[in-house]
């Protein structure tokens, strides 16, 4: 029996204070390029980690460039991760670890602990989490300085830990007030919170952040900013009538003219560029996949001719990503995965592109090409319970009916509120049973 006594709180060492010393106890050698995706957002500072080490686009590029962000569920699928690094690496029937201040962590490791629990009972094996309700020491103390709460706010946003960021937001905004004249570090501490807050269901508090910044600063990258959120909340995230594609679509023109404003070249073209990925979406909303295919190629076009030498840019793979999926609804399967092809080669270790070529490669006969796509986006990268069901799908065409049985199983245990893999579940165990 292993036993671990870790602190959980988070004026120790922010997110994950828990989950990083965890890692550092039981990782050591050689990394699988799973435990250094895992690493890059829990331990991004592990001695571990190298330049070449695995990870997502969205956590190796620039805040600038940063164009993709993790969803509201990440989070879960991420403490999923670790706990699958520590049964292989520890077991958790080997495993006792007793925690204090659990209290005063954040979303973080209070995540981390249920999944922790929720894993040892899908084994059937004893609860491996103790909480220490008489600790030795005290909890620290909540970290005050503004540099620090905006790095912790920029770091949070960015790997998705987006409760956190909230917190540290309010409480970097509560003693930093909007200066007078336009501050960029400022702005891009509110712009993200903004993100935080659409990202967990708060898209009205997004937008009167938006608003608040267009009424206090007359500057062309705020306006070319906060117009460009403004309509994707209209278009996607506002609930009942305020979700109005018109809307939508004056936002969107606001930010278009704006962006003509900014004094920086490159800045301009490059955000012209990008708006035109947000002008195909809205045209998607609106029904006309050629006019969304006409301003995907003009994105690209422009990426192509003004911006070639950047070629880290992250839009670039979102936008190929994004033209591949209209291509994919024109019936161009050979298109699709050209732009596929492109999207995985510049960013192999986000789960979701995999998935969307595995889609695309069932589609077109090639079952064991889209099998090896999933089968590494479950091996090495972060990923939820659509990648254990695709799986599932495909294994059980191939006749492997207890393997895909074993995926509908995990990918429920990912996430019990999926009624599709649970609707599968049961019809996989009806017929297990019919068949024995």
């Amino acid at each position: 029996m292993t036993t671990m006594k870790i602190c959980a709180s988070r004026f120790v060492a922010g997110p994950f204070t828990l989950g990083r010393v965890l890692l550092r106890q039981i990782c050591y050698g050689p990394l699988t390029r799973r435990e250094e995706v895992v690493l890059a957002f829990v331990d991004s500072e592990s001695e571990l980690l190298g330049e070449h080490s695995a990870r997502p686009l969205s956590l190796a590029v620039g805040q600038d460039q940063r164009t993709r962000h993790f969803s509201a569920n990440h989070l879960r699928f991420l403490c999923h991760a670790v706990a699958s690094i520590i049964e292989e690496r520890a077991g958790l029937a080997a495993l006792e670890l007793q925690v204090c201040h659990l209290a005063h962590s954040d979303e973080t490791d209070r995540e981390l602990v249920d999944v922790l629990r929720a894993r040892a009972a899908f084994r059937g094996v004893a609860d491996p989490v103790t909480i220490d309700v008489s600790p030795d020491h005290d909890q620290g103390a909540p970290t005050t300085e503004p540099a620090a709460l905006r790095r912790l706010l920029a770091d949070a946003t960015a790997k998705g830990f987006y409760s956190a960021a909230i917190a540290y937001g309010h409480e970097l905004f509560s003693q930093w007030h909007m200066p007078a004249s336009y501050d960029p570090g400022f702005h891009a501490s509110t712009r993200g919170l903004a993100r935080a807050l659409t990202a967990v269901g708060r898209a009205d508090d997004a937008l009167i952040v938006h608003r608040r910044l267009l009424d206090h600063w007359n500057h062309p990258w705020v306006a070319a900013t906060s117009y460009y959120a403004i309509a994707m909340l209209h278009a996607r995230h506002l609930g009942g009538e305020r979700r109005d594609v018109d809307k939508a679509v004056e936002a969107l023109g606001q930010a278009f003219a704006a962006t003509e404003r900014l004094d920086d070249a490159r800045q301009r073209s490059y955000y012209r560029a990008f708006l035109k990925n947000g002008m195909a979406f809205l045209e998607v909303r609106r029904g006309d996949i050629n006019a969304a295919v006409q301003h995907m190629e003009g994105d690209l076009r422009a990426l192509d001719e003004e911006l070639a030498d950047l070629s880290e840019l992250q839009h670039r793979v979102v936008a190929r990503n994004n033209r591949a999926t209209l291509r994919l609804h024109l019936g161009q399967l050979d298109g699709a995965l050209d732009d596929l092809d492109f999207v995985v080669s510049r960013d192999p270790y986000t789960a979701e592109y995999r998935m969307e070529r595995a889609l695309v490669l069932h589609q077109a006969g090639r079952v064991n090409d889209a099998l090896a796509d999933l089968d590494f986006a479950i091996d090495h990268c972060v990923t939820g319970p659509e990648a254990y069901h695709n799986r599932a799908i495909i294994r059980r065409e191939l006749g492997l009916l207890d393997q895909s049985l074993d995926d509908l199983r995990f990918g429920q245990h990912l996430d019990p509120t999926d009624d599709e893999i649970g609707r599968d579940l049961r019809r996989a165990l009806q017929g297990a049973g019919a068949h024995a």
